[in-house]
């Protein structure tokens, strides 16, 4: 059983609860079917049987995949928080015990991980292979019961993959995914499915991605978003994600040949070693790899450059 006060504080959500006209004891009765022993096992059965689909095929462009059931409080604060703000309050506003699993379309979510932005393709034609995307089953057509049925070999996709992308971003997805731009730095490609009688979340992101998503959802989602220090170091990481995937990009399409060209283009270059770098003007003098070392280096091949 939760403890009211101390779920509302612990989450900073007390004045949404309150604005929110949910009613406790109901949120209550969700939280102990949600964790309940035989609810809790279908769930483990099913993101288990999943995570087997995505990792045991072969699937051109995977690097890795991960799987999770979604926290029975992160649940609770999420119905809270989604009947105060966003597009579907509504649909926040009449979840109860007996239909929260049909409204919520992210209790299990699976991450398939990839090197390169250009990767998705295989995992997106993997999923569309896997699951119908008819539009029969999408959750916007029903907005009865949002699109639940009760199919026990459900396996189709219930809203159009969508692509969340960066204003500025090179348009790889080919009109395949709806593309929608944000300034939230958030970068991911979302599939919701119904699979054996669950809605599923599969994201699709790189690993650079992944890091950066990974860090600003433990340390500045949800309580500190306008904290702005971590503003500030949140959009300087993004801008070096972006910056990682163009460089794993260009340099994984660029042919032998090409790549031989570059290597003579570099071939007078100065590189700081990991532990060393030559000390200019004292022959083979070395001193301890730092910052500084690295700026002269740069200088080094600047002054160089310029000379030629």
């Amino acid at each position: 059983m939760l403890d009211k006060q101390e779920f509302l504080q612990k989450y900073r959500v007390e004045k949404r609860f309150e604005a929110s006209g949910l009613v406790w004891e109901e949120l209550e009765a969700i939280y102990d079917d949600y964790t309940s022993r035989q609810r809790q096992e279908t769930l483990k059965g099913i993101s288990a049987e999943l995570n087997r689909l995505f990792s045991e095929e072969e699937i051109p462009g995977r690097h890795s995949v991960g799987y999770r059931i979604k926290n029975p409080e992160h649940l609770i604060e999420k119905i809270i928080r989604n009947a105060t703000d966003g597009h579907n309050v509504e649909k926040y506003k009449r979840v109860d015990r007996k239909n929260y699993y049909k409204l919520i379309t992210d209790l299990i979510g699976v991450r398939i991980l990839v090197l390169t932005k250009e990767d998705w393709e295989g995992i997106h034609d993997f999923i569309m292979e896997n699951f119908e995307d008819s539009g029969e089953h999408y959750i916007n057509f029903r907005k009865e019961d949002y699109g639940y049925l009760d199919e026990s070999e459900a396996r189709w996709l219930v809203e159009p993959p969508v692509a969340y992308v960066r204003y500025g971003d090179s348009d790889i997805f080919k009109g395949m995914l709806e593309t929608k731009y944000t300034h939230k730095d958030y970068r991911s490609q979302h599939y919701t499915v119904k699979f054996r009688n669950v809605y599923c979340e599969i994201q699709v992101r790189t690993l650079a991605e992944e890091v950066y998503g990974e860090f600003d959802h433990q340390v500045r989602y949800p309580y500190n978003k306008d904290n702005k220090f971590l503003k500030q170091y949140t959009s300087m990481l993004s801008k070096i994600t972006v910056a990682t995937d163009h460089i794993l990009s260009l340099c994984m399409k660029l042919p032998e040949d090409i790549l031989l060209k570059c290597d003579e283009c570099y071939e007078e270059e100065i590189f700081p070693q990991f532990s060393v770098v030559p000390a200019k003007n004292k022959g083979q003098e070395t001193r301890n790899w730092g910052t500084q070392n690295v700026l002269e280096a740069c200088n080094i091949n600047l002054e160089r450059r310029m000379k030629e």
